[in-house]
């Protein structure tokens, strides 16, 4: 599973729930799975924390392996040309609520734009 390493590489103990939305409701459909192995980038310098400046990327290899399902999908990840300034990406996942200072419950998207080219 794709995340990012500033989650993974600091919170103790690294759990991963497939199959919901929301983690305060659940469906009767989901669980929640450990990793038998987190990766994070060799690059990754999290001195820059609470924004890194690059390469925040970390891999779980989840254990059991997750079967697919109506509500458990392999997100598609892009590895085409670089994009075009402006393209539209769409960022998801149970990040920090700024206002609270907590994980939310709720599955969060953010709308973003690509800014430029490295």
């Amino acid at each position: 599973m794709l995340s990012t390493a500033h989650c993974v590489s600091c919170l103790e103990p690294v759990t991963v729930c497939v199959g919901d939305a929301d983690r305060a409701c659940p469906n009767g459909q989901s669980r929640t799975v450990p990793p038998s192995r987190i990766a994070v980038h060799p690059s990754y310098d999290r001195s820059g924390e609470p924004f890194p400046t690059g390469f925040d990327l970390g891999m779980l290899r989840l254990s059991p392996p997750v079967a697919l399902s109506e509500r458990v999908r392999p997100a598609a990840v892009y590895v085409g040309a670089p994009l075009p300034i402006g393209t539209s990406l769409v960022n998801v996942g149970w990040g920090e609520n700024q206002f609270l200072k907590a994980v939310s419950y709720q599955y969060k998207y953010v709308q973003l734009l690509v800014q430029y080219k490295s």
